[in-house]
This record gives C-alpha cells, structure tokens and sequence, in this order.
C-alpha cells in the first residue's frame, strides 16, 4: 500500500494532514470488504482512500451537505454510503461496523463525550476507534498569530481566514486529556502518536482560509491548481516550469526530513487507536 499511498498523497500541500493519513490508516489497517464508519468524512478523502487503497465497504456521515455532495463526485469514495447526519445520534443500527474513524472532529463538538458512545455503541466487540484531535501545543510555525495571541492577549482568533489552529474549534486536546476522554467512554487505548513535528509557517491559513475556497470554486488556472488537489492527486504534473511544482517539491523535503528527525516536543496533531472492550 505504500506506493499507492505516496502516489494518492502527490499534491497534498498541508503537511500535518500527511501525517494523518499515514498513520490512520496504518491504525485502521483497513482490510477489503471490511464496513469503515468515517465519521465526520468532510469533502471525503478518507473514503477516497479506502476505496482505492483497499477496497472497503465505506460509510461517510457530516453535517455538512454541500461536502457531501462534493465526495460523492470522487473516484473511490463514489461507491461509498453517505448520510447527513449527527455524529452525536448516529443513523446506524448496534454494533454494524468494523472499525470508526473520528478524524478531526471531536474539537468541533460541543458534546465529544457523546460522539465517542455513539461510536462505541455503533463498533463490533473488538472493534478499532482510530481518532486524531489537534494538538494544544502546536509549534509557534504552524499558527504564529494565535500561539501569540494565546500568551500575550489570553485570547484566540476562532472565526475567518487567520483563525489557524482554532478554525471552527471548540478546544484543542492534550495527551493525557484525549486518553482520559476516549478511555472514559469505555474503548482500551492501544497506540497514541504524536504527528508533524515539522510545518510551514500559516499553513492551516493557507491551505483551509484560503486555499480550499479556491480550489474548490477553481478560481485559479489549473496548472496551479492541480499542483496542490488533494483529491485529484493524478492531475499533478510536476512539470519543471511550474512555480507550484517548486513549492510542492519544497514540501516533499521537508516532509521527507520530518519523517527521519522527529525529535522534538512540538506537534501539530494527536493519533490514537483503540479498541471496543
């Protein structure tokens, strides 16, 4: 899988969100006609990549329509089964899936401790949670404004295109507070990983202020565009005159660096894989 999965994160721009993938499916370790819940699927690449990369049974719920709709155009995730739905009241019958993905979605929710009992209840015995939260000691890089804002005005910026690291985001999570959460909702905790130890500075303001409405309106050319698609990653060129091509292979580095020294206390992101008792 590795291979196809380098190959599916070609032009992926946000280095944080490689390392998420990386290791929720490294967790996951989706198997073919298994039924994989992601929970809080968003524009749906996960279903994108389980489709593709291991031919799962995908099921994707969000609040969000219009994000729906637009995963329902996706090579891979097309054949999966997407509902409008809660993650706090999930539509779905006891104990029908296999394994649960809550990826970035526990700090938009005012109830998370309910997201995971749905969660829970949904799982088979023995079945595998896998759930990534952002990390409340994010680098000063990855959100120079508000890790500022956050020690000199004991405030932060939640709303618009410098919000950063609170986008949309009731609370970021420490180690021992997402334990003590996903544990609390009677899952055994089997692996915690910290991720992206490495990032360019007002990413998350770039690649989701910014970035995301552009591409998804292709209010640029698509030369630039298809360069940093996430969800058409076979579109990318990488041809030696385009000045996104520069910054993607700028990215490639870095990412490749990361991944041999990653020894350092600032993250950007938690993983952590459990088990239903």
């Amino acid at each position: 899988m590795s291979k196809a999965l380098e190959d599916l994160l070609r032009a992926e721009p946000d280095l944080a969100f490689r390392w998420r993938v990386r290791t929720v499916l490294r967790f996951l370790q989706p198997r073919a006609n298994e039924r994989v819940l992601d929970c809080g699927c968003g524009f749906g690449f996960y279903l994108m990549a389980l489709g593709r990369l291991a031919g799962c049974h995908g099921h994707g719920l969000d609040r969000d329509a219009r994000a729906l709709q637009f995963a329902r155009g996706l090579a891979g995730a097309a054949q999966s089964a997407l509902y409008l739905g809660d993650a706090c009241r999930l539509p779905y019958g006891d104990a029908c899936f296999d394994k649960v993905l809550l990826s970035e979605v526990l700090e938009h929710l005012e109830d998370d401790r309910g997201a995971l009992a749905e969660a829970y209840r949904v799982l088979r015995p023995r079945g595998t949670l896998v759930v990534t939260v952002p990390y409340s000691e994010y680098p000063l890089l990855y959100d120079p404004l508000n890790w500022l804002s956050e020690r000199v005005l004991h405030r932060t910026i939640r709303r618009g295109p410098l919000a950063g690291a609170w986008m949309g985001h009731l609370g970021l999570y420490n180690v021992a507070a997402i334990k003590k959460l996903v544990e609390g909702s009677g899952f055994a905790v089997e692996a915690c990983q910290m991720l992206a130890p490495w990032c360019f500075p007002f990413t998350h303001n770039l690649v989701y202020g910014f970035g995301k409405g552009l591409l998804l309106r292709r209010a640029l050319p698509d030369w630039l565009l298809n360069e940093v698609d996430r969800f058409h990653p076979e579109r990318s060129q990488r041809q030696a005159w385009n000045p996104a091509a520069w910054v993607m292979g700028l990215i490639d580095w870095v990412d490749n660096f990361s991944q041999r020294h990653t020894g350092k206390d600032r993250f950007v992101n938690i993983a952590l894989k459990a088990r239903r008792q």
